[in-house]
């Protein structure tokens, strides 16, 4: 299994090694969380779009406002991105050896945090897609979106916890 979630990352994110090599954690890390603000720049810009789309198209102002708010969370998810120092401070990164059962559970982590920001980029595609539209369904995806924008972060957290040691 951890080789799986190993092979996932390694896909997902160019020059990834798998932080077994104490100096190299720190730069995996970078790697890694580079990767998520990308695709979550990426999501925030899709909803800028969308915004301008459903101004454009007149729909109610509480649409454009949950349009805002979804741009906030996803500020939010990327901002909390790369506050956390690179590589944490202490605990996990400066431990000699990792088991891989610790490895595993990272490695488990960091794919939910890829999928998550996968996700929300996707999830954007189509709020931009429906921004045009129907003005339900585009209020029933922001909704979902924040939700996951919010879940990411919480993930986010949770990690730099565990990291901590």
């Amino acid at each position: 299994m951890g080789e799986d979630l190993l092979t996932r990352l390694q896909a997902s994110v160019p020059g990834f090694k798998g932080y077994r090599q104490k100096p190299m954690r720190h730069g995996d890390d970078m790697l890694l969380r580079e990767r998520l603000c990308n695709l979550l720049g990426d999501a925030r810009t899709l909803a800028m779009r969308a915004q301008q789309r459903a101004t454009a198209s007149g729909k109610q102002p509480e649409t454009r406002v949950l349009i805002s708010k979804l741009i906030a969370a996803l500020n939010e998810a990327e901002d909390q991105t790369h506050r956390e120092p690179y590589g944490g401070t202490g605990g996990w990164y400066d431990r000699v050896k990792i088991s891989e059962a610790e490895l595993n559970r990272l490695y488990g982590r960091d794919v939910a945090l890829l999928d998550k920001a996968t996700g929300l980029r996707e999830m954007l595609e189509e709020i931009l897609d429906l921004s045009g539209g129907s003005e339900q369904a585009l209020k029933k995806m922001c909704l979902e979106c924040i939700s996951s924008a919010e879940t990411y972060t919480h993930n986010l957290a949770d990690r730099a916890m565990a990291l901590r040691g």
